[in-house]
């Protein structure tokens, strides 16, 4: 399963009841299935607290929208899955963004773009903060999409350092004593360059903050990874 497929998706119950929306996806330690998901109640707007979590066997399908019990759990089980986070070797080669996380058997694999080329990577990879480390023992297969977006700025050297400059053995060895990892929260984000459809049709304008809406449109217009790129701080 492709976990940035359920990343704000809307669920519903069997009988068609709106439950809400996915937040968060949770993968298991070895990220080889999805555990549960952090999801957002809009029923009631009073409410301070409105996210909830859905454990995964609770779904009963996955299309446009998901099908689920009304099942709950008192806390997330897992890791959020590091969708959106950039992707380096273990030599500190930059690899690109990591748009997909494929799970279920033989997984996981990972999914990286950069400059319109996804590449996959079977296993072999460390979260580090907010960054993805594959092992470069690790196999690959390259396709050419046929969507591919314009080449992007590496936002490294807007950030004033080199990949080179990482000592990627530190920050392995803080990562050992880390409790947990950062996850990829869209919602709320601000949009700093319009993001277009093929058909040059605005899905998210300069400025607008991203809603579940724009989320599931960008979705199903394989958009999520610019909708992503072009949220970043250092993209002018």
């Amino acid at each position: 399963m492709e976990v940035s497929t359920l990343i704000g998706t809307e669920i519903f119950s069997p009988t068609g009841e709106k439950l809400g929306y996915v937040k968060t996806v949770y993968l298991s330690k070895d990220r080889k299935k999805i555990t549960c998901l952090l999801c957002v109640d809009e029923a009631d707007k009073e409410e301070a607290d409105d996210e909830f979590v859905m454990p995964f066997r609770a779904v009963l399908s996955v299309k446009d929208v998901v099908i689920a019990k009304k099942s709950r759990i008192s806390k997330t089980v897992g890791a959020p899955a590091p969708v959106g986070v950039n992707a380096y070797t273990d030599t500190g080669e930059a690899l690109g963004t990591l748009c997909e996380i494929l799970v279920g058997d033989g997984g996981p694999v990972y999914i990286v773009s950069k400059n319109g080329v996804r590449t996959s990577y079977p296993d072999g990879a460390v979260t580090i903060g907010e960054a993805l480390m594959i092992s470069t023992e690790s196999g690959k297969k390259t396709a050419v999409r046929e969507d591919a977006p314009a080449a992007l700025p590496d936002p490294l050297p807007a950030l004033g350092y080199s990949v080179g400059d990482i000592d990627f053995s530190a920050v392995l060895n803080a990562a050992n004593s880390a409790t947990g990892v950062d996850r990829l929260n869209l919602l709320g984000r601000q949009v700093k360059i319009t993001v277009r459809d093929r058909n040059g049709e605005p899905i998210a304008l300069s400025g607008e903050k991203i809603t579940p809406e724009i989320l599931s449109v960008a979705r199903k217009n394989n958009l999520l990874l610019r909708l992503t790129v072009n949220t970043l701080t250092n993209i002018v």
